[in-house]
């Protein structure tokens, strides 16, 4: 097969890689209008679909693309007008590109199709490029002769997945999604299929404005804590959320984004390194009181908190087995950790975990 090359703007390239905790396919619609000499489409317009792995989108933006592992996954495509249709039987994809509040805004994806009805003959490439500068698709006949045209609308609507979950005093799941709506229903025990789900609200009145670190429940509702110090309350009885303050700027905490660890305080390198699949992180406090350990991932998403609680000063250490919060490994790739002193100070180094 032909691959497919084509340059993408620099701006896209640049963009962070990431993954959420998404578990299910995705589809994307799109409509396309051929060039007036184009004998198939002939400037009409068509509609199709792609599918891909939902796993891969990145919380908060940024891009996914093929050299990432573990790689995008076309499970199909699909392109049709009038009475012609094309699938593919092989398709691949260069970049998906997603801003911060989850909606697709670049995507190129490629594909070997198979002719359907359209009268036999072999479609071996066809390529659709959406950008900051271009919108185009193409195809090439059997007889090598290329077509092309533009894609004139694709799905926009944010990709919504769960990020946060807490059990209520009632035994009941509250789960918070990415666009901030948090839905509620009854636990099932392992002979039963989950309930209907019910809509609660929606608890920042759109995406959350950070990373959510965690939510709990409250006799009244739920919080959730934001990486930027931000909590969030939604009480029973409302369907819209509010903030109640930030811990960063509460009265008697330090700002620990700002204030730069002590001398006395001290955070090495973690061992071994690379690892795979479990490493140590030693630090030294300066004084007893209250730690934290957090992982992040290369895109600045906080996959592993390690609250240490309160401790007396002097060595320390603390092994991450390379799971998230919710118990998944991660991906072989760059990651952060940070310890916040507790005199409020922070420290913070790279590491890398191979597969």
């Amino acid at each position: 097969m032909t691959r497919w090359h084509r340059t993408l703007p620099a701006v896209l390239v640049s963009m962070a890689i990431g993954s959420s905790t998404a578990a299910s396919p995705l589809r994307v619609n799109f409509t396309v209008s051929g060039d007036p000499s184009d004998p198939e489409l002939g400037g009409t317009a068509s509609t199709g679909y792609f599918i891909f792995d939902s796993d891969l989108i990145p919380y908060g933006g940024g891009m996914v693309w093929s050299n990432y592992p573990p790689g995008l996954k076309i499970s199909e495509l699909h392109l049709s007008w009038g009475n012609h249709i094309w699938t593919a039987a092989d398709a691949f994809c260069n970049i998906l590109t997603f801003d911060s509040g989850g909606s697709l805004v670049a995507w190129s994806i490629g594909a070997t199709l198979t002719p359907g009805n359209t009268g036999g003959g072999n479609y071996p490439d066809f390529a659709i490029d959406v950008s900051n500068s271009s919108r185009t698709f193409s195809y090439e006949m059997a007889s090598d002769r290329g077509w092309a045209g533009g894609v004139v609308a694709w799905d926009t609507a944010p990709v919504t997945y769960l990020i946060q979950s807490c059990v209520m005093p009632d035994g009941s799941q509250a789960v918070l999604s990415s666009v901030g709506t948090v839905y509620t229903y009854a636990s099932p025990n392992c002979s039963e299929a989950i309930p209907v789900v019910t809509t609660w609200g929606s608890l920042f009145n759109g995406p959350p404005p950070s990373a959510v670190i965690g939510m709990r429940p409250t006799s009244n509702g739920v919080v959730a804590i934001l990486q930027n110090g931000e909590v969030w309350q939604l009480c029973v009885g409302n369907s819209s959320g509010n903030r109640v303050g930030n811990i960063f700027t509460s009265p008697g905490l330090a700002a620990v984004q700002t204030v730069p660890s002590s001398s006395s305080n001290q955070l090495h390198q973690n061992q071994p390194n690379p690892f795979n699949p479990t490493t140590e992180i030693r630090y030294k406090l300066g004084s007893s009181g209250r730690t934290w350990v957090r992982i992040f991932d290369a895109s600045g998403r906080l996959v592993r908190s390690l609250d240490q609680g309160a401790i007396q000063e002097g060595d320390h250490s603390v092994k991450w087995d390379g799971r998230d919060d919710s118990g998944q490994q991660v991906a072989s790739g760059t990651y952060f950790y940070r310890v916040v002193f507790p005199d409020g100070s922070e420290s913070g180094r790279k590491m890398t975990i191979l597969r």
